[in-house]
């Protein structure tokens, strides 16, 4: 047995609990114990060992220091409870200004000149943002007013982008092209006048922006300036939409530029003193011989002899009826309008025929213009009489700024009486019949407009 190692541990223990091993306790530390210490058979080098290896001592071990305040409070009575205490709370962050309403919507475009971008925002100007020069056309509060000028300036082919600024940082310039004081210029780079009024009655050069350009019409609904110049597109010519301020429109626009190599004739035509008068105005004429459709059928052709049944029907019921080109002579819009007017016209009423693409022959049917006032009844009255003498299909009475009925003081109406590239008009406009039937309308029309 080996008793031996057992009578010495027994040993050293007493010596452990003895109140020699106790006093150690004096020598520690505050908020330390003293553990005793057995001797072990630790190695003699290497390293701090962390207790003493000599018998009878003590290892000291700090302990935590304990707070002074007690973690939770004491509750002293059940009904008065203690404040809880107090936390920090992180200060919220304040949101940006786009979600509070504060934002304003900043339409620019790049590498564009100020006065191209001016043609389409009346008030565009050039500045700088985030160090780089743009054309600004507009600052708007709502996104969508921004997004819609965008539209129209990507449709005429500018980059233009919608930028999100504090607006208080800007002022808010809301351009006119969005609230409703509008017009929508229609215009022909490079092309002459006689060309775009094959396609366009009315059609006549002006100067835009210092440019000289053909003007197609002016309107107040975007939709119908639009759908003219998709008409100009397709016969080969190159139209442009230019938004203008409504109140800038010329109350007289500039006359088109007589062409001095041709010297039309002054109109001979003697100006009745009494009576109804009714000038009818032959589209076209002379060098200008309008649209070209199916079978080399010439506008200024058609009108002209439909014209001319039409005043002979109206003067069988008495009225001073009058051509403003009696033959195949050609006329500027400016003298058509003053004769019209210098006759002191009761009614004025041009005659013209439509075109479209050549490969496209289904396209035929009627429809009458008229600018405003009582011209919108005339127009009406001619539509309505044709579609029921003639059975065509319908296009429409529409508004439109041609020159010869904007600039008349009298009820004006033009009516585009078929299509010469239609397959089915361009049968009836070539006819005898189909032009007896026209005039026959046409007069009666115009008889319930003068009797009403």
């Amino acid at each position: 047995m080996h008793i031996f190692p057992s009578l010495r541990l027994i040993a050293w223990s007493a010596i452990a609990l003895s109140p020699l091993g106790f006093a150690s306790n004096a020598l520690a530390a505050p908020g330390s114990f003293v553990v005793p210490t057995v001797p072990i058979n630790a190695p003699t080098t290497g390293g701090n060992f962390p207790y003493s290896r000599s018998p009878g001592s003590a290892v000291v071990i700090p302990t935590l220091p304990q707070s002074t305040s007690p973690r939770y409070p004491t509750v002293t009575s059940p009904s008065k409870l203690p404040p809880i205490p107090n936390r920090t709370t992180p200060t919220p962050t304040t949101q940006p200004s786009i979600l509070d309403g504060k934002l304003a919507y900043r339409v620019t475009v790049n590498g564009a000149d100020a006065v191209r971008v001016s043609a389409v925002v009346p008030g565009a100007f050039r500045t700088t943002v985030n160090g780089q020069s743009v054309v600004q056309a507009g600052i708007f509060r709502e996104q969508s007013k921004a997004t819609e000028l965008q539209q129209i300036l990507n449709r005429n082919n500018f980059q233009a982008m919608v930028l999100p600024v504090q607006a208080s940082e800007v002022q808010l310039t809301q351009p006119s092209i969005l609230n409703g004081n509008l017009a929508y210029r229609v215009i022909v780079n490079g092309a002459d006048a006689v060309r775009v009024s094959a396609v366009v009655p009315g059609a006549f050069r002006t100067t835009v922006n210092g440019q000289s350009v053909v003007q197609a019409g002016i309107f107040q609904e975007q939709g119908k300036a639009t759908e003219l110049q998709q008409i100009l597109n397709r016969n080969n010519l190159q139209a442009t939409i230019l938004p203008m301020q409504a109140n800038e429109v010329p109350s007289k626009q500039p006359s088109p530029i007589t062409n001095p190599s041709r010297n039309p004739d002054p109109i001979p035509m003697p100006v009745p003193k009494s009576g109804i008068t009714v000038v009818i105005d032959p589209g076209h004429g002379g060098g200008d011989p309008g649209a070209v459709g199916i079978g080399g059928l010439q506008e200024k052709e058609v009108t002209l002899a439909v014209s001319q049944q039409v005043v002979a029907l109206l003067k069988q019921k008495g009225v001073n009826a009058i051509l403003t080109r009696p033959n195949d002579r050609e006329i500027e819009l400016a003298p058509r309008v003053d004769f019209a007017e210098q006759a002191n016209a009761n009614v004025f009423v041009s005659i013209h025929a439509n075109s479209f693409d050549a490969n496209r022959t289904d396209v035929n049917g009627i429809e009458t213009y008229y600018y405003a006032g009582d011209g919108q009844a005339l127009a009406r009255m001619i539509q309505t009489s044709l579609l029921q003498e003639l059975g065509v299909r319908d296009r429409g009475v529409k508004q439109a700024n041609f020159y010869v009925i904007k600039y008349t003081d009298m009820p004006a109406a033009l009516v585009e009486i078929g299509f010469v590239t239609g397959a089915e008009d361009a049968a009836r406009l070539a006819s005898a019949t189909g032009r007896s039937k026209i005039a026959q309308a046409i007069a009666r029309a115009i008889l319930q407009y003068v009797q009403s």
